[in-house]
Order: structure tokens, then sequence, then C-alpha cells
């Protein structure tokens, strides 16, 4: 957690282990990380200042979720409850907000889909809860966080589970999103593009912080805002291979 935004208490469905899936409290003060891969930083960082994290990324196959998770996991916590989570129960009034791409972020996504072996029949959503180690206290971290993770398209997916729920996540991490060679069809921080413009779809719902990371250490370029709404820097973090900032909305 960080000291420069607000805490919050921990949701009472997560405090008191109520584990029936309801989307609407799952995603309320949520952060969505799309291209997130294995990335365990914003749970490091930002548990805390939410409980609730919505990973989002079609290069990890489920295979690869849980290995993931076997082998590395989340330093300090261990699973205590795990569920698969159906479309019905994500989007239980169907993705009724639908921003298309346009012909050459379609174009790029074909020969994405090629290269990376993209395929949506592989999609999943898995719903788990982690649990902070019994040799840890509330110095370490909080006592529980909630991860629900999805092979998906990472502006689909926000589409589906915000703008058709009528949510707004409090965070979005756009951390090294891989435009090009990296397997993104597109330019997450390009203000015209599918990304951004599904964000800004609705104002009522839009996130209260943006993150902006990369793979290197913080440069004078990352402390300048990429969205215009977006231009108080709040905090940043660097170190050799890696940074972050944290980006307030104007109001």
């Amino acid at each position: 957690m960080i000291k420069e935004i607000e805490q919050m208490e921990m949701p009472d469905w997560l405090k008191n282990n109520d584990f029936n899936f309801d989307v609407y409290k799952v995603l309320k003060d949520s952060l969505y990380y799309p291209c997130s891969h294995f990335d365990g930083k914003p749970v490091k960082y930002f548990m805390g200042n939410v409980f609730s994290f919505v990973y989002v990324d079609y290069g990890v196959t489920k295979e690869k979720l849980w290995q993931a998770l076997k082998q590395r996991g989340f330093k300090g916590y261990h699973i205590i409850h795990q569920q698969k989570i159906t479309e019905k129960e994500l989007i239980p009034n169907g993705w009724c907000v639908r921003i298309l791409p346009d012909d050459n972020e379609k174009e790029i996504f074909d020969i994405m889909r090629d290269m990376f072996k993209i395929n949506m029949e592989k999609a999943f959503c898995e719903w788990i809860i982690f649990e902070r180690d019994s040799d840890k206290d509330d110095s370490y971290n909080p006592s529980k966080f909630s991860l629900l993770y999805l092979y998906a398209d990472g502006v689909a997916a926000y589409q589906a589970l915000y703008l058709s729920n009528k949510i707004a996540p409090k965070m979005i991490a756009i951390i090294q999103p891989g435009y090009g060679f990296g397997g993104n069809y597109t330019d997450f921080r390009d203000r015209k593009k599918i990304f951004a413009k599904s964000i800004f779809y609705g104002t009522n719902l839009l996130p209260k912080y943006i993150i902006n990371g990369s793979w290197h250490r913080l440069e004078p370029k990352d402390r300048k805002p990429f969205w215009k709404e977006y231009n108080k820097l709040l905090w940043e973090m660097s170190q050799k291979d890696r940074n972050l900032t944290l980006w307030g909305r104007n109001v």
C-alpha cells in the first residue's frame, strides 16, 4: 500500500470469506491490468489501496497461469479459494457496450493472432482468493486479496466487464503493454485508439487513477502524462529494470 492516496477498508465479502461470486462486488474499487502476464508489482504496491485485482492477458493459457502460481505465486500469500467463472457470471446482462477497432487495428490483430497463436476458444476466467501466510503480519501487507484472471483481449474485457456492468475501476494499470512485437494490436496509451476510447466512453465510469509503467529505470519522459485528463503525478517508483508512476485525474 502506498501512503500518497487513500487506504481502503477490506470489503465485507472478502473479510468474511463470502466466496459467492458477485461480479459487482468484485469489480467495485478494483485495479484493472490488461496485458498483465504474471506481474505481481501492482499487488505488492497497491494492496490496501485496493483489494480486488483484475488481470487480463491473451498470452497466458490456464496451464501457464497455474504453473506460474505454483512456482512463484505471490510472495507471502497462499490460495484459500479458487473458482471457475462463467461468461454469464461476468456479464449477467450481456456484453452491451461494444466499441470496434479501426481497420488498422483489425489488420494488426489478425497478424498478431497468427504470430502469437492467440486462440479465443481457450478463453477462461479464474477467481482466486489469497490469504497472507501465518508468519507474516499487517506490517507486511493486508491479510487477503482477490484476483480475477481472464484469458481475453484487454480492450474487449474492459468493455464487457466495466462498461456493460456500469462499474468504474478505481485504477487502470498500463505497464509495457507490448504494442507490435510484444503481441498487442493497439497502443493502449494512444488517446485516439480503441482502449482510450473505451475508457473515456462514459465520463461517469472513469477510473480515479492511472498507473503507468515500463521495464526500465525511471526517465524524465516517464514523468510526463500521456493523457491530459490524468496529469497529477502522485507517486513514483524506480528500480534498475522497472518503473511505475501513479496519475490522478483532473476534476
